[in-house]
């Protein structure tokens, strides 16, 4: 068998209706089954860490993946949902070429397991200076760093809705959400693969997704955007691609597949979609940010992997403002970078 029909079966890789693999499984795929067997095995961490662990929800995040000739290495950071303050835990897969989890182990412990209560006062470590930021194409000051300056804002409580479960109005991690002139918000549940709207007094008014690979289907969703003309942008997030649809939910397009070249995607995360109509996604394992017209074409790229400027590890949220600034939440490298309309970086907000 020749390199390229290693390469074409790799391709033919997937899972059926029981979750159970299909095929010879890439690196890429070896996460997607990893990061499914932590989400849907949370009992492993009572086994090994104790009682203390039973009925808590966590994030994952991954940190490496290695291909070696007959299995695939992943090690993914997890975390209680919430603010969490601590350091995250490590666990580490073995996955063989056909999709069997040979071991799994936990390396470290999150050290705090007490995530901070989503009511509760949290501190703000930004330096003022830096919020003002230069417009696009505008020289970059250097600021006098007072950060005594800071005013931290007073937020009133108003309402919450939702509980954990599949239920209408219900949620199982519910991973990025967007409003629209009305005031519908639009919500990405991640687990339970859909997206649901609310009005602005937490109303359920209509939903609509399920697990799959169909048009309209998704796999771990945790970004949606909204354009101006009412256009719902979601990133299917273990599919590799981008959803379209309209307000109501009827599927409009798609694009974009596995993989590390221009329109490709592996894991995209956060989606925006600025005053012109211009898409912007991070696409998380490939380290960069893609932007693509309304239509889903292809336009630039930018970023690497690394902790410079304009470099990334593993980014997840992105942002557009009225002067145009994408901020970019730089997650691994624990900071959020902010850039022009052209990707050129400006400046780093961090602690």
């Amino acid at each position: 068998m020749t390199q390229e029909d290693d390469q074409k079966k790799e391709q033919q890789f997937g899972f059926t209706l029981e979750g159970e693999a299909i095929g010879y499984v890439s690196l890429d795929q070896a996460r997607v089954l990893a990061i499914r067997h932590a989400r849907e095995n949370t009992a492993f961490y009572v086994e090994m860490l104790g009682s203390a662990y039973a009925g808590v929800n966590f994030v994952w995040d991954l940190v490496s993946q290695e291909e070696n000739e007959d299995y695939n290495e992943i090690k993914l950071s997890f975390w209680p949902v919430g603010r969490f303050r601590g350091e995250p835990g490590l666990e580490h897969f073995i996955i063989d070429k056909i999709g069997t989890i040979e071991l799994r182990q936990i390396l470290d412990e999150p050290s705090d397991l007490g995530a901070t209560p989503q009511g509760a006062p949290s501190e703000a470590r930004l330096d003022a200076t830096q919020v003002d930021m230069p417009l696009a194409h505008s020289p970059i000051p250097t600021p006098e760093r007072t950060p005594s300056s800071l005013q931290l804002a007073n937020f009133e409580f108003l309402r919450s809705s939702g509980s954990k479960g599949s239920g209408d109005g219900q949620f199982s991690f519910p991973a990025g959400l967007a409003v629209d002139g009305a005031g519908e918000v639009y919500v990405v549940d991640e687990s339970n693969h859909r997206l649901q709207v609310f009005d602005a007094e937490g109303k359920l008014l209509r939903q609509w997704g399920s697990e799959g690979t169909d048009d309209g289907q998704f796999d771990s969703p945790q970004g949606v955007a909204l354009n101006g003309a009412g256009l719902v942008y979601v990133a299917d997030t273990l599919n590799d691609r981008m959803q379209v649809f309209n307000a109501e939910g009827r599927f409009l397009a798609r694009w974009g597949s596995t993989g590390t070249g221009d329109g490709q995607f592996e894991g995209p995360i956060g989606v925006a979609v600025e005053g012109t109509g211009l898409v912007y996604v991070t696409d998380r394992s490939n380290e960069r940010v893609q932007v693509f017209d309304a239509a889903g074409r292809f336009l630039p790229q930018w970023g690497s992997e690394g902790t410079g400027d304009g470099q990334f590890k593993y980014p997840g949220g992105i942002a557009v403002d009225a002067a145009g600034r994408i901020y970019i939440a730089d997650r691994s490298n624990h900071r959020v970078q902010v850039f022009d309309s052209e990707g050129r970086f400006l400046v780093c907000l961090r602690g």
